[in-house]
């Protein structure tokens, strides 16, 4: 059976019901009062999480009215082997946190176009912006050829300067 964005999209959404609606919008309300200084390990570490819930919670919203895309199966599952060799190599054992990203690195990559890191957010080296409609990333050149990376799947495009 090949897949589409829109299938894709519903099937991601069963997968999120694990996470209730109610308690993300909660948890995105308390990060979302939180500061914390560019470049210090927590900046990244929460910046990540506040655009992940976002994306969890644009994702439980989205009610498939756009355009439906073909995915190849073979970049589908290049994809899902990439998250999985990741978060095993980062983040073994988490099974749950596992499963969060893969929802969220799928819905970002082939249903919303977004980039996987939060734009704006400052990480070594560079950051994510976008420019007219494209996003471009000033660090996915140094790290697009890593073995677990996920840049190559990133829709960011790599910076000009």
């Amino acid at each position: 059976m090949a897949l589409d964005s829109r299938k894709l999209l519903f099937q991601l959404q069963q997968e999120a019901e694990r996470w209730p609606l109610d308690d993300l919008e909660q948890q995105y309300s308390q990060w979302k009062s939180q500061e914390y200084t560019p470049g210090t390990p927590e900046y990244v570490n929460e910046k990540n999480a506040l655009y992940n819930l976002e994306t969890m919670l644009e994702l439980k919203h989205n009610n498939g009215a756009f355009f439906a895309e073909n995915i190849p199966n073979q970049y589908y599952q290049k994809l899902v082997d990439c998250i999985n060799s990741y978060m095993d190599t980062y983040a073994p054992g988490q099974t749950d946190l596992k499963e969060y990203l893969r929802i969220l690195t799928l819905y970002k990559t082939f249903i919303a176009k977004m980039p996987l890191h939060p734009p704006e957010m400052q990480m070594g080296g560079g950051k994510v912006y976008k420019k007219g409609r494209d996003y471009y990333c000033g660090v996915k050149q140094q790290y697009i050829h890593d073995e677990n990376s996920m840049c190559r799947f990133c829709i960011a495009k790599i910076c000009e300067y």
